[in-house]
């Protein structure tokens, strides 16, 4: 499944001085800082949450095994909590489904 980020939405990535190992821009993300425009209530992400909502917005089509990839867990075991995370941000108008 692919997204992208809403035309509505700004953010701005506030990045760590370690790697994680997890996507180009992602790895390095420690915030993320999301408001959905002109009148959305402002929303912080840290840690895995940022990490998830940079690498679906950067168009990766599977977050599940790039996470699963990078960490050593199962894709089968963390898939279901990734996708309703992701649908959840999709649900608040700060991601958007993009078609294949």
């Amino acid at each position: 499944m692919m997204f992208r980020v809403p035309d509505s939405v700004a953010y701005d990535v506030i990045e760590a001085d370690s790697d994680h190992g997890i996507g180009s821009q992602a790895g390095a993300a420690e915030t993320v800082y999301l408001l959905s425009l002109p009148d959305g209530v402002p929303l912080v992400l840290s840690g895995m949450g940022a990490i998830l909502w940079l690498l679906a917005a950067e168009g990766v089509t599977d977050v599940a095994s790039a996470v699963a990839s990078a960490t050593g867990e199962s894709v089968g075991s963390i898939e279901p909590l990734i996708r309703d995370y992701l649908e959840s941000l999709v649900a608040d108008g700060l991601l958007e489904h993009r078609p294949v």
